[in-house]
């Protein structure tokens, strides 16, 4: 399991291409350029293999800000 601060920067690199330090817990998903149908497969491929769970279809629709994922990590991982 790697940390919330790890997690986010693998989801700024690796899944929304942006730089270290642009996505903050306040910043909306739908204003990131590569947040659409494949960056959602990566989240939840993130997810599954660092967590060891994946968001269903509610529950990717209830994602507003990064804040939202990490919510459920915290909470799927209690």
């Amino acid at each position: 399991m790697i940390t919330i601060n790890e997690f986010k920067v693998m989801f700024e690199e690796d899944i929304v291409m942006v730089s270290e330090g642009d996505i903050m817990e306040n910043t909306l998903l739908e204003s990131l350029e590569d947040w659409d149908s494949m960056a959602v497969v990566a989240l939840n491929g993130a997810l599954d293999e660092h967590y060891g769970f994946t968001l269903n279809e509610e529950e990717i629709k209830s994602l507003v800000t990064f804040s939202d994922i990490i919510n459920f990590i915290m909470q799927k991982n209690k």
